[in-house]
């Protein structure tokens, strides 16, 4: 027997049971029933995509429903396949008894952070208001589920027919594999990459990024493995990485913090999806509406925000959803003229939104000039700035710590440990790398060299240097126009910085956590379609980030590397789209100045193209621009996670608007001018190669491009091409960011003499084979302990192979890194090859490379994607041959053609 306590509208509390314990159900249906009489939304969560119920075999969580005899209009969460399989029972999601709802208990409102990303489409909880006849209002998509395409079919209709809305169902595209991309793996389809159906600010990461919020403990909310996280238990779902789905305490990072006030209306900001011509926009707006919670301030959705008459909005959003495919999607803001309702300017809404805490500078200035970690942000920083708050990196310099340190052999350095810091670390803000593993004792030294131009004199004391150390001895050109030596031995190193000094040379802070070497146009005032000279803005770069080559301790704690260029030519040899900083030329009210491109970037964990600051500078503010954006990155930056603390990463975490308040105030006049439209570099351009002779804008005068194989000299070699600037040129030469020299100011009537020089005939070709001009390799693991596999000599090897077999139509880039850094830049090359490990047709590990293909420089600049994991090296001549005449044009040679005719035949 049993018996049922008074309902009443106006009372939360559930059915008494008493009796026999199957009756416990009789809970639930009261609690529900309440909820209609209350007018409230009942709980709302997904039942299992097709996919799993046909790996699982049993039924879905919708047919189970008549065990709970609860309407069909409310739908529970099914056990993940590993619960499921494991105890046969409905998950604990549906025990709402072990809950422990008290009297009074209403559904859950929206979390701010998903009322603040929601779209065109209502919350996904809150909007489902009841209708008179206990009907529940469905739910349109999202503005980034209608943009891929993803639509309702992958699951039950009923969950989210669009009847209501007049929108028509589209199934997804599918891939050559037939399988549904990264974009569009949704409702239990297993994938790192989850697309969040109800979200604005999506960030494709494996981790799951959302809501663009850097989180490795957000559990994406309408997937059906439903966990929890350590804070709390609801539901009775036991796992660590729960995040409250619809209360106020979401977890808005790593570190746990939770916000719980109201939101402001965002208005004049839109991030924008393009893929080429297709772009579909998304806005935000969240709306403060009272609570029913008296602890906390939520924002509900109104049923008036969303009526019927939206369907038109999301009708459109699918004309204008591009076809799902695998393309690179680049993000670009775009800033909205401030409407009559905007009480608050961008900027300063912005900074609300993020809070004044997140915009207290993490850094604080200590005697002598150097910039230290503050004490409160100290914890979990990375083992490189807790090496830089035990010693101040440039004290080896401006407090001649590095003669104490050359005096001592490696031995005693060892023995003793107290230096074991300042020889693998420290020593990298004078430009020296230690690698124990592969050169023990031995240092690679790299320069500043602004805009990469270098002088006869300069180039042969790097020569005399490089020479004393034999076959250990030689110097590469680097992908940033620059020269690194290899061989340098720790007692030498006082005396080659005094003789770089002498020959207006430097290493200070050239590695590490510093600005790299400024790039710009290798034609730089001898180009007859120069835009503008960078030589000047490039070697001011270099004075305010060394300080006239004494050292600038403003600028030594970077949060991490920081790269910058000026554009100076249509080409855009700079790579401007790989840079932290890159200078665009465009002219204001007849003023010569630069539209601003910020936080492009290689890593491990993201590659990212720069995108636009919305901000123009005159050419006078090309230095204090430059010094307000590395101080707002100094002072703002993560000093955590080492592959999250590029600057691309505080972008993304302050928010575009916000970044350039910030450097807004630390201009010299606290005004940061709105960026031109049009830029001087013109579009499309086809880029020129920089290979060859060339006519220089000085009449009577010509360039020379050498060619020098995967950018690797010898000091023989580079005394002969001293010589050569001397004699036929004005003793100068420039490198460029494909590794290779330019003899600029030849006179024409010695342009045969110079090439018929035997260096010119033998080794330093100016006209290349088609698939060797534009070879690129870094270091490898010769003399690199981070690279996993050789790469210049291999590159060399398979490029040659590769000619041997077929004839190119027209040139091909490829692209070697040795390692997932991608020094080498593999994504902005036609072909990139990526060192790791791969195994052999026998299952044994060996050598391999990722391949990826489709990178692109220029005006039409994109990165490329990777096409095939875990080549073995011995077997990718084959490999590359096939890509070369499939997507490239090549043509077989008649003897390879006659080969795979016999092989077809099963010739030997």
């Amino acid at each position: 027997m049993f018996r049922c306590g008074t309902f009443l509208p106006d009372c939360c509390g559930p059915v008494l049971v008493e009796g026999p314990r199957h009756f416990f159900l009789l809970e639930y249906i009261s609690f529900f029933f309440h909820c209609f009489l209350a007018d409230l939304p009942f709980s709302f969560v997904l039942p299992p995509s097709p996919r799993r119920d046909r790996r699982r075999g049993t039924p879905t969580a919708a047919r189970k429903l008549h065990r709970f005899l609860l309407p069909p209009s409310s739908f529970l969460l099914p056990p993940s396949s590993r619960r499921g399989y494991k105890r046969r029972t409905p998950t604990s999601v549906f025990l709402l008894r072990r809950a422990k709802l008290k009297q009074g208990f209403p559904p859950l409102p929206p979390s701010p952070r998903q009322a603040e990303a929601r779209v065109s489409a209502p919350s996904s909880f809150v909007a489902m208001q009841p209708r008179k006849r206990n009907t529940h209002r469905r739910l349109p998509p999202s503005s980034r589920q209608a943009e891929a395409r993803v639509f309702p079919h992958l699951t039950p209709l009923h969950l989210f027919s669009l009847t209501a809305y007049n929108v028509p169902l589209l199934r997804p595209r599918r891939d050559e594999g037939g399988r549904r991309n990264e974009e569009g793996e949704i409702y239990g389809v297993s994938s790192r990459l989850w697309v969040f159906l109800f979200c604005n600010r999506v960030v494709r990461k494996e981790e799951g990024e959302i809501y663009g919020v850097s989180s490795r403990l957000w559990v994406f909310f309408f997937c059906s493995r439903v966990a929890r996280k350590e804070e709390g238990a609801i539901y009775g779902v036991s796992s660590r990485l729960w995040v409250f789905l619809f209360c106020g305490r979401v977890a808005m990072k790593e570190e746990g913090r939770r916000k719980r006030a109201g939101l402001q209306e965002n208005s004049g900001k839109k991030l924008i999806y393009s893929n080429k011509k297709n772009a579909v926009s998304i806005s935000a707006t969240s709306i403060i509406c009272p609570s029913p919670w008296p602890q906390t301030t939520t924002p509900r959705t109104r049923k008036e925000d969303f009526p019927m008459a939206s369907s038109s909005i999301l009708q459109q959003l699918l004309l204008q959803a591009p076809p799902q495919r695998r393309t690179f999607w680049r993000r670009r803001w775009v800033n909205l003229p401030p409407t009559a309702a905007t009480t608050m300017s961008e900027a300063s809404a912005a900074e609300e939104a993020v809070g004044e805490e997140r915009l207290d500078p993490r850094v604080e200035k200590r005697e002598g000039g150097y910039w230290v970690l503050k004490e409160k942000y100290r914890t979990g920083i990375n083992p490189q700035e807790k090496v830089k708050l035990e010693k101040e990196p440039m004290s080896l310099v401006m407090e001649d710590g590095i003669l104490e340190l050359s005096a001592k052999s490696m031995e005693e350095i060892d023995a003793s440990k107290l230096f074991k810091n300042d020889i693998d670390v420290r020593l990298k803000w004078l430009g020296l790398f230690h690698r124990r593993k592969h050169q023990y004792g031995r240092f690679m030294m790299r320069l500043k060299l602004p805009n990469g131009v270098t002088t006869s004199e300069q180039t042969r004391y790097l020569a005399s240097v490089v020479a004393n150390y034999g076959e250990q001895g030689c110097v590469d050109i680097t992908t940033r126009q620059n020269w690194q030596i290899r061989g340098v031995v720790l007692p030498d190193v006082p005396t080659i910085l005094q003789g770089l000094a002498a020959v207006g040379l430097t290493s200070l802070q050239s590695g590490m956590d510093n600005v790299r070497n400024p790039v710009g146009n290798p034609l730089a005032g001898i180009d007859p379609l120069e835009i503008v000279d960078t030589r000047p803005y490039t070697q001011l770069l270099t004075e305010l980030v060394t300080d006239n080559s004494r050292g600038n301790p403003a600028f030594t704690n970077l949060p991490r590397k920081w790269n910058v260029c000026v554009v100076g030519s249509h080409d855009l040899f700079e790579h401007p789209h790989i840079n932290d900083l890159a200078y665009m030329p465009a002219v204001k009210d007849g003023k010569l100045g630069f539209n601003l491109l910020v936080g492009g970037f290689f890593s491990p964990k993201r590659c990212a193209e720069a995108i636009p600051l919305d901000a123009w500078v005159p050419s006078d503010d090309v230095v204090p621009l430059c010094k307000a954006i590395l101080e707002a990155y100094r002072d703002l930056g993560s000093r955590g996670n080492r592959q999250k603390t590029r600057m691309m990463w505080l972008i993304d975490e302050l928010g575009m608007e916000v970044f350039r308040s910030e450097v807004e105030k630390r201009m010299p006049e606290k005004k940061l001018g709105r960026a031109v439209e049009e830029e001087l570099v013109q579009k499309p351009w086809e880029r020129r190669s920089l290979l060859g002779v060339h006519p220089q804008k000085q009449v009577g005068l010509s360039f020379v491009g050498l060619h020098v194989p995967v950018g690797r000299l010898q000091a023989n070699e580079m005394l002969e091409l001293a010589r050569l600037a001397d004699e036929y040129g004005s003793g100068e030469l420039r490198l460029t960011v494909e590794q290779n020299i330019i003899i600029p100011n030849v006179k024409n009537s010695r342009l045969d003499a110079l090439l018929s020089e035997p260096l010119l005939k033998e080794r330093f070709s100016p006209q290349p084979s088609l698939l060797m001009r534009n070879l690129v390799a870094c270091t490898g693991n010769q003399f690199c302990g981070q690279a996993i596999i050789e790469t210049k000599a291999r590159a060399l090897k398979v490029t040659e192979e590769v000619e041997r077999r077929v004839a190119l139509q027209m040139p091909v880039r490829m692209h070697w890194t040795g390692c997932p850094n991608t020094c080498g830049q593999v994504q902005v090359a036609d072909i990139g090859f990526m060192g790791c490990m791969a195994r052999d047709k026998e299952g044994k590990a060996c050598e391999g490379v990722d391949i990826y293909l489709g990178g692109r420089i220029g005006s039409d600049s994109h990165l490329g994607e990777l096409y095939k994991k875990a080549v073995p090296c011995k077997d990718l001549a084959p490999v590359v041959v096939d890509i070369l005449v499939d997507k490239f044009g090549a043509v077989l040679r008649v003897g390879e053609e006659d080969d795979e005719e016999e092989e077809e035949l099963g010739g030997n």
